[in-house]
């Protein structure tokens, strides 16, 4: 299952600090829009995930139409504590964060 932001092109990036637990899913998006429209996204979709200890695990994802999504590795799970996950879009020489996430591990 995918946790889904929603973010609008002139509110970037939208960041939860509150997070939700592991349990909820395996996924992270972010859906773009324009003033409630959808928005194409161009460009390969990065994600930088901070685990617990401090390490930065850099990703790449997946996107389609206005989405944009990673699956979370392995590393995310292996630890309790706090995840935070940054999903940016680049294009080019452009670079635009969409949105993170704090991900709270539980065992």
């Amino acid at each position: 299952m995918t946790f889904w932001l929603r973010t609008d092109l002139r509110e970037l990036p939208t960041v939860i600090r509150h997070g939700f637990d592991a349990e909820q899913g395996d996924a992270v998006g972010v859906d773009v829009t324009d003033q409630g429209e959808p928005v194409s996204l161009a460009g390969s979709v990065k994600a930088n995930i901070i685990l617990p200890n401090g390490t930065t695990i850099k990703q790449n994802g997946t996107k389609s139409a206005n989405r944009a999504w990673i699956t979370l590795p392995d590393e995310v799970f292996a630890t309790e504590g706090h995840v935070s996950v940054f999903l940016k879009i680049l294009n080019g020489n452009e670079t635009a964060t969409l949105g993170g996430v704090v991900v709270t591990v539980r065992r």
